[in-house]
């Protein structure tokens, strides 16, 4: 599923990034329309507070019918996810099974059908999750999980990025030391080459290769072989 609407939505949203954006203005962009193009009756923004098992609601959008119980968006499935930074599946509240039998009634009796939470991972660390509730059940329309999670990856990342004054020296602080990186790469490269006699492409190729099976960055083997060129 890769409609045009979704196209245009991720492209909204990515191109909001790339301006003096207000945070609050770009996350309601992507609850909106997250509920929209995966077809959802209530799609929430929840975010983790410091507090263990504790979330608040941040971002939420609505159909103009439905009236949200936001304890459903703080609980269960959705606790899960945003704890555990994984993506957490409902694809009918009628068949939820014992572990969220009370939460499955819950939803039923505000007139949901099943739900997806996407996690908003930074890296290692989940700092909540974008939540989708069905009028229906998850796989009765054609929906994207994909979509899904890249919304939710976007909100992590305006989440990561929310103070306008630091933006521009965080930009500043990443270029130089992306240059940093480069230059040792660039170095370590050469010294490749010179050291076993190969070309600039073979040695570009080996860095790399090396580099992915230690399982560490291209700049991070770099400045082993620059401090030990037998290291190589």
């Amino acid at each position: 599923m890769n409609t045009p609407a979704i196209q245009l939505s991720i492209a909204e949203v990515t191109h909001l990034l790339t301006t003096d954006f207000d945070s609050l203005r770009v996350l309601e962009t992507i609850v909106e329309r997250s509920r929209q193009n995966l077809s959802g009756v209530w799609c929430v923004l929840v975010v983790r507070n410091g507090e263990q098992g504790y979330l608040d609601v941040l971002v939420e959008s609505a159909n103009a019918e439905f009236v949200p119980d936001r304890t459903l968006a703080i609980s269960g499935p959705a606790a899960l996810s945003a704890e555990s930074g994984a993506v957490v599946m409902v694809d009918s509240f009628k068949d939820v099974g014992e572990r969220w039998r009370k939460f499955g009634r819950s939803g039923l009796e505000h007139g949901l059908g099943g739900c997806r939470c996407f996690p908003m991972r930074l890296g290692r660390t989940s700092l909540g999750s974008l939540v989708v509730f069905t009028h229906d059940s998850w796989h009765s329309a054609e929906r994207s999980n994909a979509y899904g999670q890249s919304m939710a990856d976007l909100a992590a990342l305006t989440l990561s990025t929310d103070s306008r004054q630091d933006r521009h020296s965080q930009v500043v602080t990443a270029v130089k030391k992306l240059i940093a990186v480069r230059g040792d790469v660039e170095q370590a490269v050469g010294m490749i080459a010179e050291l076993d006699g190969i070309s600039i492409e073979l040695a570009t190729a080996r860095l790399a290769e090396n580099a992915r099976r230690r399982g560490i960055s291209a700049g991070a083997y770099s400045s082993l072989v620059l401090a030990n060129p037998d290291a190589r």
